[in-house]
């Protein structure tokens, strides 16, 4: 390799590490407007009930707690007949650090006159979920999210779709 490569190395390490760098100074106007902080969201989502045949109507809010772990209460109000058919969720996602679209989580779910009976039941509620990053000066993130709660010895899949919107800011 000789001299004349190492120098081509030290170079390219060199060059490499002041780029990793963080610019001085505070950041321009455009960085300010590419990565926003944490904010919170609301908003709509329509879905479907596989085990019971249903289509919903709902609404869905994300509230930042820590880097990577997102609060995620959500209602629905499934439109079958029946005794007043409705879930509603308290879950906590957490986002992987390779892709930041991909989400998954758990939390508790309660339903009521879903699961064939108009009793009311507490499960785990599981999901794992599909979004892109909240950019400004977009105010809006779409979602796709799979859903199973599990609840006596059964487990109905709901597939919900929605788009919140950024709330303050």
């Amino acid at each position: 390799m000789g001299t004349c490569g190492a120098a081509l190395s030290a170079l390219l390490v060199a060059a490499a590490t002041a780029a990793a760098q963080p610019a001085a100074g505070p950041p321009t106007a455009a960085a300010r407007e590419v990565v926003p902080g944490p904010v919170t969201e609301m908003g709509p989502r329509i879905g479907y009930g596989f085990d019971s045949q249903a289509w919903s109507l709902g609404v869905q809010g994300r509230v930042p707690l820590l880097p990577g772990f997102t609060l995620l209460p959500s209602a629905d109000y499934f439109l079958a007949g029946g005794s007043a058919p409705w879930q509603v969720s308290l879950d906590v996602a957490i986002r992987p650090g390779w892709w930041r679209g991909v989400y998954g989580g758990a939390g508790l779910g309660v339903a009521h006159g879903r699961l064939g009976s108009a009793v009311t039941r507490t499960g785990l509620d599981v999901f794992v979920g599909l979004a892109p990053p909240l950019l400004q000066p977009g105010r809006l993130r779409p979602y796709l999210e799979a859903r199973w709660l599990l609840v006596d010895n059964s487990s109905p899949f709901h597939l919900v779709a929605g788009c919140n919107v950024r709330l303050g800011g």
